[in-house]
């Protein structure tokens, strides 16, 4: 049901169709809602949320499936996966170590390495009484922006601190104004294989959430920000850190998610194939164009509606200025399921 699982499948779909295609889900909608690219849909535990005892019941069908590759796109099943690699063999026989996953993906610990390696980041706070304003509260793993709270001033703080409970599974960040971007790669032993960067043009919800219009954008900076990160952790996978662009032109590291990211999208449609170190180069051939902006739909919709709500008609001139280069990540009218699956995903 998810998105980037539609994004990636049609992408292989197209440009490997010699592979065959499988998708897997624990929602019980997913048996009449999935993406038109997939051979065939397994539901798995119908209904649960119990995700531990999910990813032993995919591991176990990549085995008795003969599965060669496995994708996890799911956010919230990555610790399940990591923590149960082995049952996964060769299907995840790409992925990094997992002290390195917990480095890059667990935030105080990516802290601690960007210290030592002299990369400019958000200050960090080791609890509400020692932060200032304004300042960023999050979860101390990578949430794909959810559980994200900003908070402007010092009452705002005491009122974030007397809600959160436990101060040990967050993090406080000190606030970088600026505009979000990232750079995305495929890695090998601590190496760059291939690696795009992109630009937030609008984000939803529209005070620092996921990114659902963006842009081509290229730093040399981040380049090599990126390289000390994957070379000290020797990580191999997929990774996108993402940034801060100061108005000043200054570069800070926010975060890494080592994993397949929201806005993959945005390098597959403007010739970046993330998978041909695993798969081989495609079967299909031809001139690749570029210049695509891409965005996530329906959500695009309702974070342009609050930007102008807002006053703030940027994004929304950016998207019409665009227009007939604006690619979405799923079309209801390409892909129907696979779009009524991704929302659903939302409401249910």
């Amino acid at each position: 049901s998810s998105y980037k699982a539609g994004v990636i499948c049609k992408f292989l779909h197209e440009w490997y169709p010699e592979i065959d295609l499988y998708g897997v889900d624990y929602r019980t909608f997913t048996k009449v809602f999935h993406s038109k690219y997939v051979k065939k849909n397994f539901v798995l535990g119908e209904g649960q949320r119990d995700l531990q005892a999910y990813a032993v019941e995919i591991a176990h069908l990549i085995g008795s499936a003969d599965i060669d590759v496995f994708f996890p796109v799911d956010s919230e099943l990555m610790e399940n996966v990591i923590s149960n690699r082995r049952l996964f063999g060769d299907a995840l026989s790409y992925f990094g170590p997992e002290s390195s996953y917990r480095t890059l993906n667990e935030k105080d610990r990516l802290y601690r390495l960007v210290e030592k390696l002299q990369i400019k980041a958000p200050r960090f706070y080791r609890n509400c009484d020692t932060a200032r304003t304004p300042c960023v509260i999050k979860p101390s793993r990578s949430s794909a922006a959810k559980g994200v709270r900003y908070i402007a001033d010092s009452e705002s703080l005491r009122q974030a601190k007397s809600g959160l409970g436990d101060e040990q599974n967050i993090v406080i960040q000190e606030f970088i104004a600026g505009t979000g971007v990232g750079y995305s790669v495929f890695a090998a032993n601590g190496k760059i294989m291939t690696g795009y960067g992109h630009k937030r043009l609008a984000e939803y919800p529209t005070s620092g959430g996921s990114s659902v219009y963006r842009a081509t954008y290229f730093n040399e900076k981040m380049v090599r920000i990126a390289e000390k990160i994957l070379k000290a952790t020797d990580w191999s996978g997929f990774a996108m850190f993402e940034f801060k662009l100061t108005p000043n032109g200054e570069i800070y590291l926010i975060e890494v998610n080592p994993r397949i990211w929201g806005s993959i999208n945005q390098g597959l449609q403007n010739g970046i194939n993330y998978f041909k170190y695993l798969l081989g180069e495609p079967q299909r051939s031809g001139l690749v164009t570029t210049g695509f902006n891409t965005y996530l739909s329906p959500l695009l919709y309702l974070s342009l509606f609050r930007y102008l709500f807002r006053l703030n008609p940027g994004p929304i001139l950016a998207f019409a200025k665009n227009m007939t280069l604006n690619k979405p990540d799923i079309s209801l009218f390409d892909d129907p399921r696979g779009y009524v699956s991704s929302v659903l995903r939302k409401v249910i």
